[in-house]
């Protein structure tokens, strides 16, 4: 199986093999893209940058911890890795993503209300 390394996880239900046919549906000029239903990320990563003010979010909030974690405590989250099977495969993934998240300078909130800006 081939793992996209422009998305942390893979999802049911994701927007994987629609991120080609959403894209062009989103207009050019917009100044705020909010991922309503972020699942893995793949339409929000899909683009180096949709516009100013990103913000990915999702009613699971397992999901949106791990975005977190990703992007706030990835020396922690690397070490946890590290004993896995395929720990190192599984780093070099997290790397990445933490790298476009700090990037893009994703906004994540949840729809429990938890809508502060992390940047």
């Amino acid at each position: 199986m081939t793992v996209d390394r422009k998305c942390l996880i893979n999802w049911v239900g994701g927007k994987r093999l629609l991120r080609k046919t959403i894209a062009p549906l989103i207009p050019k000029d917009i100044k705020s893209y909010i991922e309503p239903f972020g699942g893995g990320g793949w339409v929000l990563f899909y683009k180096d940058r949709w516009a100013d003010l990103e913000i990915y979010n999702d009613l699971d909030g397992r999901l949106v911890n791990l975005f977190r974690i990703v992007k706030y405590h990835p020396n922690a989250l690397k070490e946890e890795l590290k004993y896995g099977k395929k720990g190192i495969t599984l780093i070099s993934l997290v790397v990445t993503i933490v790298v476009l998240l700090i990037l893009a300078g994703v906004t994540i909130a949840t729809l429990s209300g938890d809508n502060r800006n992390f940047n």
